[in-house]
C-alpha cells in the first residue's frame, strides 16, 4: 500500500488554545498533536483588540 506522507493542500484550524491550559504539560501535548495532525493555522487577532475606539489605534 501506499501512505501520503505529504502534500501541498493546506489542512487546518484556529489555534486559539495555543498556550492556553492550565499547565505546561498539557500546552505541550497541544502543540504536539496539533503539528502532527495540521500543516497550517489560523491566529486570531481581532481589529478590536488593535483598536478599541475606531480611529484611535
Amino acid at each position: 500500500s501506499i501512505k501520503l506522507k505529504k502534500h501541498d493542500y493546506k489542512f487546518g484550524c484556529n489555534i486559539f488554545m495555543l498556550d492556553e491550559f492550565e499547565n505546561e504539560d498539557k500546552n505541550a501535548e497541544y502543540r504536539k498533536l496539533f503539528g502532527d495532525t495540521f500543516n497550517y493555522a489560523t491566529a486570531p487577532f481581532y481589529w478590536r483588540d488593535l483598536e478599541p475606539e475606531k480611529g484611535k489605534p
